[in-house]
């Protein structure tokens, strides 16, 4: 049969106007592509800020102690019954006192050198506001220590920046790394936020808002996990099939950038880490929930080991 030639030219400009828009569904499918070798060195160069962070000042290797608070007053030092006791041999018996009332929680220091957010502390100090989360960090020698709070319990986290685990760290076990594991995700806003009941290691369970949930296929499968915001990036956290056998039994953490205006985000599970509960006994990590226990096997990202450099 012969068509007019204006019903060729239509059928051709329809193929021309189906393949972009294929095209563009494919490119919408992969935001921000990478190579294999432009995935591994930025994969690489992930590893390396985060070996540097778990040993930095405020990292997770140095941490020596969680000392909770009780109302009143409470001693740190080397002394017997101090109620934050030091055992690095070299300190003094008693370093400071700290004394919560009501909503604050204030710090006397017993010597010199003690320095409150970088000012030497010669009196009395409000170090911890209940109302407005505000903590000072104090510290003397290689020692630095802060109050947190955990629901309604306040304590004091303590640090030495030449603890043992911090001189002997070696890096974190990992999976080899897999460009299948870079998932990209649909992103889908909660208006309001949701109120997620996250437990924690102290067995606590605190309702956290999250702001949406993230959607992405794995082998023909699609799974939904809640987000959490953090700063500028987008929290979760997840356990898998290799939860407390090849990675930590309390689950792993996953950051990503925050989705683009047509939804999608890149989810690398290349890039999933360890709880600091992993590191230190001093934590408060909380857990997955139920329903972000996937049934499959995610063999990326940080196993439940690290390494040690022997003296």
């Amino acid at each position: 049969m012969n068509y007019p030639f204006h019903t060729l030219q239509l059928v051709s400009m329809i193929a021309i106007l189906l393949g972009t828009v294929l095209n563009a569904c494919k490119q919408k499918r992969n935001p921000l592509p990478v190579t294999t070798e432009e995935h591994m060195a930025e994969i690489d160069k992930f590893v390396r800020l985060r070996d540097q962070a778990l040993v930095a000042e405020d990292g997770w290797m140095n941490l020596i102690g969680l000392f909770w608070l009780n109302q009143g007053i409470s001693d740190m030092g080397t002394a017997e019954h101090t109620e934050i006791s030091l055992d690095k041999t070299g300190y003094p018996e008693y370093i400071g006192s700290f004394d919560w009332v009501g909503r604050h929680v204030m710090f006397r220091p017993a010597v010199d050198g003690v320095l409150v957010d970088g000012v030497a502390a010669e009196k009395m100090n409000t170090v911890f506001d209940v109302e407005q989360k505000a903590a000072s960090t104090m510290e003397f020698g290689t020692l630095r220590w802060q109050v947190i709070m955990r629901g309604d319990r306040i304590g004091i986290r303590l640090r030495d920046l030449e603890s043992k685990a911090v001189m002997t760290f070696g890096g974190v076990d990992r999976f080899p790394v897999d460009i299948s594991w870079r998932k990209v995700a649909t992103f889908t806003a909660y208006q309001p936020a949701k109120l997620v009941p996250l437990a924690n290691v102290l067995g606590q369970t605190i309702p956290t808002p999250a702001v949406g949930s993230v959607s992405f296929e794995s082998d023909g499968q699609t799974y939904h996990l809640d987000v959490f915001e953090e700063a500028e990036e987008l929290f979760l956290i997840f356990a898998d099939e290799t939860s407390g056998l090849e990675t930590y039994g309390g689950g792993r953490y996953l950051y990503a950038h925050k989705a683009g205006p047509d939804g999608l985000l890149v989810l690398d599970f290349n890039k999933a880490i360890n709880p600091p509960c992993v590191f230190t006994a001093y934590a408060t990590c909380p857990l997955p929930p139920v329903h972000h226990i996937l049934p499959i096997p995610i063999k990326a990202g940080e196993r439940s080991t690290y390494r040690e450099v022997l003296p």
